[in-house]
């Protein structure tokens, strides 16, 4: 009797966590559309802009160690009730004083640091909560639900933020999300798990902080799991930097706006029907969805008209979810629960080092595309008689697709042949 209220116990501690997630979701969508237009309007150029933005989000990869440490140390509740407060906190501080900050940019980057700062530790922190809290056969299914949050807050959240921010200001934008996170607090508390502590209640060392990465490598299976969704996360990255450009190169910002929200309501009814269903193969899903992403790829670099563009990027959208609640339930089930803190937190910050991978490789393809005479055989077979900068991009993304098959169908396999091993060694 026990360990069934144990275990509806957890059940709700997990739900509420996925509610967390999707009202925190929302609110930092609202104060991140609102804060990137008020830099642009005082920033003195674009370059400006782009160097304040760079600079807000660079510190929170640092973080990411202390992060997984500090969760696995003192627990995911503690640290999300230290986070969510933290962000609410800097957000009334800031709108408090806006009238004296609204026109000095390093107050504008600093606050936007500081809800980075707590951002690197509230998205381990719920990982973690939920992974721990949720039964094998349910994990599928929250993990699920959590996407379908940010989905929901990709689809919803720019146009509320634009409406709110034209008719109440920033102000407004920065204290309903202080609001969230405030909602997010209480919710926190209503949870009443504790989470992990490290065997013999160690304090934090640098070998605990830094062994995140080490405890993530350790395993082979984790190995060939992270190298597979860098690599997709690499090429989704790539695809979405040349999304704009592709896009209008043959058609308008009006098609571009529609291409966008078809993929987000695929995103959205892909994550929504996972929720519902609840898949038990996680495998099959990462494989899936790994193919929907390279496909959905190719489709926008083939391009001749915008609805196969929209295809495409609905294709990719829908391969997201699939491939995201694959990785993660895979990533749980191979790590022990007193690890999956710091395991989760360096898992984060190698996919969000390896986004700007994609912009780099774009960059790299067209140099080197950019090299060959025009008269040359490869380039008449790539580029044929459209040199557009679309057509060039569509090209890149082409190959980057087609390499990125090569390498994870090894990859893939290796991954498969050892889920079996030990999958045979349990049933023995």
């Amino acid at each position: 009797m026990s360990k069934i209220k144990s275990s509806s116990s957890s059940a709700v501690e997990a739900w509420i966590l996925v509610g967390v997630q999707a009202v925190s979701s929302l609110g930092t969508a609202l104060s991140t559309f609102g804060l990137a237009i008020h830099v642009l309007r005082i920033s003195d150029d674009l370059s400006s802009y782009a160097m304040s933005l760079t600079i807000a989000f660079a510190p929170s990869v640092v973080l990411f160690p202390f992060a997984g440490a500090f969760i696995d140390r003192f627990g995911w509740r503690p640290v999300l009730l230290w986070s969510c407060g933290g962000s609410s906190i800097a957000l009334l501080a800031f709108g408090l004083f806006f009238e004296r900050l609204a026109d000095s940019v390093p107050a504008t980057v600093l606050l936007m640091i500081v809800l980075n700062a707590w951002a690197t530790f509230i998205l381990p922190a719920l990982d973690t909560g939920v992974a721990g809290n949720a039964a094998n056969r349910e994990l599928s299914r929250m993990v699920s639900a959590m996407q379908t949050g940010e989905a929901v807050s990709r689809v919803v959240g720019p146009a509320l933020a634009a409406l709110v921010f034209a008719n109440a200001g920033l102000v407004a934008l920065l204290l309903l999300d202080a609001l969230s996170f405030l909602v997010a607090c209480l919710a926190i508390i209503l949870a009443t798990g504790k989470g992990a502590i490290l065997p013999g209640k160690r304090r934090i060392s640098w070998k605990i902080v830094l062994e995140g990465a080490t405890l993530l490598l350790r395993s082979k299976q984790r190995r060939i799991l992270m190298l597979f969704l860098a690599l997709l996360n690499v090429s989704a990255a790539a695809a979405f930097a040349a999304l704009t450009p592709v896009v209008l190169s043959i058609s308008t910002e009006e098609s571009l706006g529609k291409v966008l929200s078809v993929g987000g309501i695929a995103a959205f009814a892909t994550s929504l029907l996972l929720t519902v269903i609840g898949p038990s193969k996680p495998e099959l899903l990462l494989f899936a969805g790994s193919g929907c992403i390279l496909g959905g790829i190719v489709a926008i670099s083939l391009r001749p008209h915008i609805w196969l563009i929209s295809c495409g990027v609905a294709i990719t959208l829908i391969g997201l979810p699939l491939a995201v609640t694959g990785g993660q339930v895979l990533m749980a089930r191979l790590t022990s629960k007193e690890f999956y803190g710091r395991v989760f937190a360096a898992r984060s910050a190698i996919l969000r080092l390896t986004t700007p991978l994609g912009s780099a490789a774009l960059a790299m393809i067209l140099g080197v595309i950019g090299t060959l005479p025009s008269d040359n055989t490869a380039f008449k077979i790539l580029v044929g008689a459209r040199t557009d900068d679309g057509t060039m991009l569509a090209i890149c993304l082409l190959v980057i697709a087609v390499a990125t098959f090569l390498i994870l169908l090894p990859t893939g396999t290796r991954l498969r042949q050892s889920l079996v091993r030990q999958e045979d060694v349990s049933n023995a």
